[in-house]
């Protein structure tokens, strides 16, 4: 159960984000025109859906690393490739098109693969140093008292 609503929460999440992005993305692009229609709705929230069950392949595979990468990696391109693009209505050149946003992905999958992975190094080192510091700090030798106890009722 915790799965599913792990799932939930994260596709829930996801398509929050995405819906955010897309949105700041068309009022820049065009001010007067920065809707999201009732159809791009449902393909960013099947889109957002994807993204967490990616993730959630990823957590639950219990095979080497780069597997577990590449898995997440070609689950998302796909999802991108089929249903983001085509949303984005930009006229397509063939398999150039095609071949061009795979290698916009590629590279947004980087990026933020880089970026996950130094905050979470980051994270780490701060909790390691936390520990330390409560290690190395000496005990209070003072005990709390209460001010009232039972005797006094």
């Amino acid at each position: 159960m915790k799965k599913i609503e792990k799932f939930l929460y994260y596709g829930a999440g996801y398509t929050l984000l995405i819906m955010t992005v897309y949105y700041l993305a068309a009022a820049i692009a065009s001010p007067s025109d920065a809707k999201i229609s009732i159809g791009r709705f449902f393909l960013i929230l099947l889109f957002g859906f994807i993204v967490a069950g990616a993730e959630l392949v990823y957590r639950l595979l219990t095979v080497k690393t780069w597997l577990k990468i590449f898995l997440h990696y070609a689950i998302l391109l796909a999802a991108f490739l089929l249903i983001f693009v085509p949303m984005l209505s930009v006229k397509s050149n063939g398999p150039a098109s095609i071949i061009a946003w795979a290698l916009i992905f590629t590279a947004l999958y980087a990026l933020l693969s880089a970026l996950m992975l130094f905050i979470r190094k980051t994270a780490c080192k701060a909790d390691k140093t936390l520990e330390a510091i409560e290690r190395t700090e000496p005990k209070s030798k003072e005990e709390y008292t209460p001010l009232y106890t039972d005797k006094d009722n």
